[in-house]
């Protein structure tokens, strides 16, 4: 196994090193990467159900979508994330999330893992977790909230969630909380990266650190422009659903697929109507959601 701690802070970069390291080698790894702000959703996510917005436009902060399942979260420059790839077939969180939970005792946090595969500390999720299966390797992720901003996450995945009829996986919100806020600040963000790092490669046995070369980093170049970075990836995957709302005592009711409006109806005490129905509106959905946070 080797260990890489990636050079980007770019949330597409960093998703494409997972899918690059997944699919093109054999070898096992753990990989730490640390992510701008951004809000990052499960593949099977429903993008426009799961951020804020009014918020993330007018914080440029981005929706990315991982090619692992589970719900939405936000990143930035205080969350660690951490990656296992390795040969085997079957999805073993508690397995992924041993060595944390050793290593948070260890600078003395009781943590445990929950039902929902979070680690969780004074009944307060610090851990999420992730998976995906390709061929007979196995991907498994997670966060870890070492000092970032709660307001800011709380905000970014702020979403009135009533409004969307659909089938996509919906997340589960929990209460959160900061390590360094649990441990009353005895060591400094970088430290408890520095520490963690030794302490899982000691746990796994690691002796190398694999840094990227510039074949690599074309390829993830290429993955990023073709998948991460598209609309097509982070919106238009969304599978079809209807959404709902009242504006300025307008009913709406749209039907959306692959991330356009396909059809619209509206209604108020003066006036009822619909607007393309059965044809193609050809707007994406997210404009009509900026639309609104400014009405």
């Amino acid at each position: 196994m080797y260990f890489i701690f990636s050079p980007f802070q770019s949330p597409y970069n960093n998703a494409a090193l997972e899918h690059y390291l997944l699919h093109r080698f054999n070898d096992e790894f753990l990989i730490f990467y640390i992510n701008s702000p951004s809000v990052i959703i499960g593949k099977h996510q429903n993008a426009f159900a799961e951020a804020n917005f009014k918020f993330i436009k007018k914080n440029n902060i981005p929706i990315v979508r991982r090619i692992s399942g589970g719900g939405a979260v936000y990143h930035d420059e205080g969350n660690l994330n951490i990656s296992i790839i390795n040969n085997n077939p079957k999805i073993n969180i508690s397995s992924f999330l041993m060595p944390v939970i050793k290593f948070l005792n260890k600078v003395g946090i009781e943590a445990k893992q929950n039902i929902k595969n979070d680690i969780i500390v004074n009944n307060k999720k610090i851990t999420g977790t992730a998976a995906h299966i390709f061929k007979s390797r196995t991907l498994q992720h997670g966060t870890l909230l070492i000092y970032s901003s709660l307001e800011n996450l709380k905000e970014a995945l702020l979403v009135e969630r009533n409004k969307f009829i659909c089938n996509s996986i919906a997340s589960k919100p929990s209460l959160v909380t900061n390590l360094l806020t649990e441990i009353n600040f005895r060591f400094s963000f970088d430290e408890i990266v520095s520490e963690l790092k030794n302490f899982m490669c000691e746990y796994y046995g690691i002796e190398n650190e694999l840094r990227l070369n510039e074949y690599d980093i074309k390829n993830i170049e290429d993955i990023i422009k073709t998948k991460f970075s598209t609309w097509e990836w982070n919106y238009a995957y969304t599978k079809a659903f209807t959404y709902k709302d009242n504006i300025k005592n307008v009913s709406l009711e749209c039907l959306v697929e692959n991330g356009i409006i396909v059809s619209c109806n509206f209604s108020s005490d003066v006036y009822k109507g619909s607007y393309l129905i059965g044809k193609k509106f050809d707007m994406p959905f997210e404009e009509l959601l900026v639309i609104e946070s400014i009405i």
